[in-house]
Formats: C-alpha cells, structure tokens, sequence
C-alpha cells in the first residue's frame, strides 16, 4: 500500500485493528522500540480529499449511497452541458453510459467535494546515518482512523514502512583515469548506492508484536482497501493497424499541358468546381488564380482578375468559387485583416463579404450550403485580449468567444471521468460537413452559426502524429504519423464511429498532397520522391483496398490533385521540371468506384506541410 509521508512516497504494509487511534498510540508509545527512536511527525485531521487518492474510492465502497448522490450529481452536470452545447450527443451519450456502470468504489477523488469529511491521522518516523559505513535510512508508522470511512466502530489502520541506503562495493579495480592520462595504478573499490524498500525483519517483528497486543480487526475490510489502494487491472495491449498491400491495377497517366498558365506558376493548389471546371490558385497569390477546363481534347485555362493577398481559396457546397484575401500587416503592427471573397468563375467580378476578421494569425475559414461564411482565429498569447479566440459570422460581423467552451468541457471531464487531462482544443481537419473540427478529448466538431459542440467522435490519436485529412460521410479521418513496429511514415486511418485504427498506408518520402471524393469512398496520394518515383497511389477508404498505381511520366513534378465534383475523374496539378510548364494529369475513375458531390458533401484536398 503506498502512501505519503513528508514530500516523498512509500510502500508499506498494513494492518487494521479494532482500537481507536488514541487507544493505539497509547500501545505504541508504550513499547522501548518505538519509542527510544521514533518521534511523532504530525497529528494531522486531513480533508478526505486531499489524502491519497484512493481513499475516496474507499469512502465510495463503505458508504455507497454517497456515490449514488455523486453520480446523479455528475449526470445532471452532464445533461446541462449538452443542453448548453459543451458536449455532443454523442458525448452526452457515452459519458452517462460511463457513469451509468461506475461501482460505488469507483468514486474519483473529484468527489471530495461533496464531502467535507475529516480523518485523524498521526505519522510516527525514526531515521538515522552512519558515516562510517555509508549507510543511511527512515523508518515511518502511518495511524489512520477508519471509524467514518468504514462506517465501522473504532477501527485504525496501522501502516508501516522503511527505506534503507548503502554504498556498497561492486567491483575491484587495479588502475584509476585520471585527465589526459590512460590509467594510473590506484587498487580501489567501486562502490555503488544500494536501496531497499522492504521493512526489516526487526521492524516487521516488532510491528507484529505491537498487533498482537489490540483486538484483530476485520481482515475483510483489510482486503477491500489493499485492492482499491493496487488494483488488479490488466492494462490493454495496445493494436497494431494492419499495412495493407500495395497490389491494385497499374496505370501511367497522360501528360496534358494547360494551355494559357504562365510558367514557372507550378505551386498552386487544385479544386474542382461546378461545370466539369477547376481552380488553380497563382503561385504568387497575387490573382485569383487561374479556371482550367477541357477543350478540343486539351486542357485550356484563363486567368482571373488581381487581388490583394490570398490565404486560401475555398469552394462551397453548390461549386462556388471563394478566396480569403487579406491586407499585409505592417512591420510594426503584425495584424491580419482577412476577408472572404465570392469570385465569379467567368471573371466577371467578385463579391466580398460585409466583414472582415483582424487577428494575428490567419484564420480557419468555413461556407455552409447558404453562403454564409465564417472565420475561426485560435488565439495568441500576446494578442490574447484584443483579438480572443472566437467565431465571426462574416456577413453579420457577431462573433462567438470560445475560450470558455474549452475550460468547461475540461472541468466537466474532470469532474466525470476524473483525468488531469485538458480538454483545451487543438487542430483537426476539415471533414466535409461545414463544422469546425477540433481536438478536445477526441474530435468535437463546432457549429459556426452558435459556437456549439454539435458532433464528436472518440478518437484515440497517437501523441506525435497529426490528422491531416477526413471524411465524416466516410466514416474515417487520416493521421500522418510513424509505425511503432519498424518506425516508418505511414498514413494511419481511423475509424470515426468507434475511433479505433483501421488500417495504414506506407508513405513515402515526400507525400504532400490528398484528396478525397466527396463522400470519402476513394482517397488519392501523391508520392514524389526522386525520378522515377513519382506516383499516385488510390486507395478504398471503406475497406482499405489499394485500387491502383498510377505512373507519372518521367520529368513531372506533382503540385496537388483533386478529384472532379462527378466523382469521374482524378486531376493531378503538375508541371515539367525543364521548363516549368504547368499541366494536368487526368485518371479516369472506374464507374463502380465513382462519388458524387451533392448539396451536403464536396471533394476534398489538403497540401501537406512539413512538420
């Protein structure tokens, strides 16, 4: 049984005997043993809460009508956060399952506040050093009353325990180093610092005798505490995502130059549009950009009109075309103004929204099926107070403050489950279906309109890995982390339902682009090691299935891809390492693989960026 003494732990054994703690000191005082060396550390009354943990679970086992006003305490705490919007159904659902199965022992330490208990507690320790002989050690006796613990009458706990250290001789040595010197004769010892922590035979023999002298307590109740204070429970093996194999069909693409890109403008980001039409941004982010489309069995582009700064460029649920401009802060005031922008596809012109968001970071950005935009900015510790964390409805210019959602969702979690976790948010990947997605005890997604946590989903995410790309209608989101078998890059798939790893997918060096159908069935990858490594691989995303390899031709460096909104085709952005020229490689997606966007789900890319 471990328990404090001073700064510092111990484990010890235990007995309980059937005498108040008075009546036990009384007996302990009375023994030369004990009192020729031992001194009285503290007489402490300690608030149950702020004894070892698992005192509480104790208190819960003896006094199980206390946890039952607890738990229903914990479960109306998370029926209100629901209704408030701070958890998820989803969450609502699954903690009250938790609480729901909780034994009264399960009681956490949290609930010490429905408790202002006192327990009478003395601490008895002896100690000594002998220079001489390198020794050094501590002996202490722990008396804990257990009558309103147990709910017993007079019952104390009587623990001990002791820790000796010694230097002790190891090894013989013939030569000493010394500084710029190999070895000097010098026959010495090497010694090294040995420490036990079991208890003497003597102190086990005089801590017996002691016993013997009060009436037996309940040997019951003795085991109960032992297995609440170690418990049994084996710690689960942790699972291993299959590698699948790489064994789809093989397929060497076409090069198509696009006719009316500028060269050396080979950096953009692809995305499809309405009209069997895409979007390349401009490298320079100084323009809008270029629309490129089919024509006379080529691929044709025109450029659209200049603009201020590009952050992002975005397409909404119906095909429309956005960008997220933004004024260039100056040198002495590092603030971003960012302001979305409807841009016609036929350059006819362009729409910004009423307002603008200032922070100074750029914001995460969202469009629901109406047009409305919103603009998420993650807070800055210098800037905190002026620009907080909120969301900003563009088009009303009402934001939404976020901060508080973390710290409730955090105390809550707490307050249930009983972790020193933080439920404070991190980043997380769009998955399609216009929320804010973030990481916060799993994957909460976030209403833009009401800042509310409507979605969530039980992610159990490596610690070094991050997501970069998902799919909710696909039920899957895709972590770029290592393997922890032979440590290679790997895109780990997670199931979002029951957050549990699916499968994996080597990665290659150099992968920085996906994309996605729009309801997540297919997911393509660019590898772009050195020629001739260029490749795409296509993978099913329901079964894990390797659907095929398609080749690049030699001398093409890939940009990004993105699969068309018909779901028929897959357009890789490229261009030509000798003269920068910019074109297009197009796979014809077969038409039992193929998904289409609708009014709720859009394809998907992401251009990842290293760490």
């Amino acid at each position: 049984m471990l328990l404090h003494v001073g700064g510092d732990s111990y484990i010890g054994k235990a007995y309980i005997v059937s005498a108040s703690t008075q009546e036990v000191s009384t007996a302990f005082r009375a023994r030369s043993y004990f009192s020729s060396s031992f001194s009285q550390r503290d007489h402490a009354q300690p608030i149950l809460g702020d004894m070892e943990r698992a005192w509480m679970k104790v208190y819960g086992h003896f006094h199980p009508e206390k946890s039952a006003i607890v738990f229903a305490t914990n479960l109306a705490a998370i029926d209100v956060a629901a209704t408030l919007g701070v958890i998820a159904p989803e969450e609502k659902s699954r903690w009250r399952t938790y609480v729901e199965q909780l034994s009264p022992s399960d009681l956490d330490p949290t609930g010490a506040s429905f408790t202002d208990l006192t327990v009478d507690r003395l601490t008895f320790s002896s100690s000594y050093i002998d220079t001489s002989r390198r020794r050094s050690g501590d002996k202490h006796v722990v008396l804990i009353d257990l009558t309103d613990l147990t709910g017993a009458p007079p019952q104390t706990l009587l623990w001990y325990a002791e820790r000796r250290q010694e230097q002790r001789r190891v090894d013989r040595k013939a030569f000493a180093s010394i500084p710029g010197v190999a070895g000097v004769p010098y026959p010495h010892w090497e010694t090294e610092m040995i420490t036990e922590n079991n208890a003497s035979q003597e102190f086990s023999d005089q801590m017996q005798a002691l016993v013997s002298t009060l009436p037996a307590g309940p040997g019951t109740s003795l085991d109960v505490i032992s297995n609440l204070f170690n418990p049994s429970e084996e710690r689960p093996v942790q699972r291993i995502a299959p590698r699948l194999p790489v064994d789809g069909t093989t397929t060497m693409l076409q090069w198509l130059p696009i006719q009316g890109i500028q060269p050396g403008n080979n950096s953009g980001q692809i995305r499809s549009l309405s009209s069997d039409q895409f979007h390349v941004t401009s490298a320079t982010n100084s323009s809008y950009g270029y629309i490129a489309a089919k024509k006379d069995g080529g691929v044709v582009a025109w450029q659209m009109g200049e603009s201020q700064r590009v952050i992002e460029t975005k397409v909404d649920p119906k095909g429309g075309l956005w960008a997220l401009t933004a004024i260039e802060p100056s040198l002495t005031q590092q603030i971003l103004t960012s302001c979305p922008v409807w841009i016609s596809v036929d350059a006819t012109g362009s729409i910004r929204s009423d307002r603008c968001m200032q922070s100074t970071m750029a914001p995460r950005w969202q469009l629901d099926a109406d047009g409305n935009s919103y603009l998420y900015s993650e807070p800055h510790m210098a800037t905190e107070e002026r620009f907080p964390e909120r969301i900003m409805d563009t088009g009303s210019g009402e934001a939404i403050a976020m901060k508080e959602l973390w710290k409730d969702r955090t105390n809550l979690r707490r307050r249930v489950f009983g972790y020193m976790q933080s439920c404070s948010s991190g980043p997380a990947p769009d998955l399609g279906d216009g929320l804010f997605w973030f990481t916060s005890c799993g994957l909460v997604g976030v209403a833009p309109a009401s800042g509310d946590v409507v979605k969530s989903f039980p992610l159990r995410s490596g610690s070094t890995g991050r997501l970069v790309l998902g799919s909710a209608a696909g039920d899957w989101v895709a972590e770029e982390t290592r393997d922890p078998t032979d440590q290679r890059e790997v895109l780990r798939i997670h199931r979002l339902s029951n957050g549990e790893a699916a499968f994996e997918v080597e990665r290659k060096a150099g992968t920085p682009a996906l994309a996605r159908t729009a309801h997540g069935r297919l997911l393509a990858m660019t590898v772009t090691g050195a020629s001739p490594g260029r490749y795409i691989d296509v993978w099913r995303m329901d079964s894990g299935r390797h659907v095929s390899r398609l080749g690049v031709p030699e001398g093409i460096a890939l940009n990004s891809l993105a699969f068309n909104r018909a779901g028929t085709e897959l357009w890789v952005h490229a261009h030509q390492l000798a003269d920068k020229d910019s074109g297009v490689l197009i796979w014809t997606v077969p038409e039992s693989l193929q998904d289409g966007a609708d009014d709720n789900w859009s394809p998907g890319e992401a251009v990842l960026k290293r760490y």
